[in-house]
């Protein structure tokens, strides 16, 4: 046999065992996957997934798993987000000081500098 053409040959063998592992790795995927079923979708709420799949060349279902995957990311993303009372609950108890008050008052008066930005007013 013809050294290049039987090298081709070997190439072609190749791809073609890796697209038949991608499918059947694929396939096995699938099969264990759960189905979901909706029912009483209205009619105005399915023409929107339906255009927004057609817009975005997918399947209705593959839009539909889409906006569920999008929103938990989200839900979990907004969750992580700490609430600026959360913060200051954190933060509760961290300035405390052994110092007298009258010591920490003068420190921060000595350390503020003065401005002549509003001697001539606004």
């Amino acid at each position: 046999m013809n050294p290049l053409l039987y090298s081709k040959l070997v190439d072609a063998l190749d791809m073609l065992a890796v697209r038949v592992h991608f499918h059947e790795k694929h396939v096995k995927r699938k099969i264990n996957m759960a189905n979901l079923q909706i029912k009483d979708v209205d009619d105005g709420l399915y023409a929107q997934i339906k255009s927004l799949a057609a817009s975005e060349n997918r399947s209705i279902s593959q839009q539909v798993l889409f906006l569920i995957k999008e929103h938990l990311n989200k839900k979990k993303h907004i969750g992580a987000i700490k609430s600026p009372a959360g913060i200051l609950l954190e933060l509760s108890g961290s300035w405390d000081d052994d110092r007298e008050r009258e010591n920490i008052v003068k420190e921060i008066k000595r350390a503020r500098k003065n401005s002549k930005k509003l001697t001539e007013g606004f």
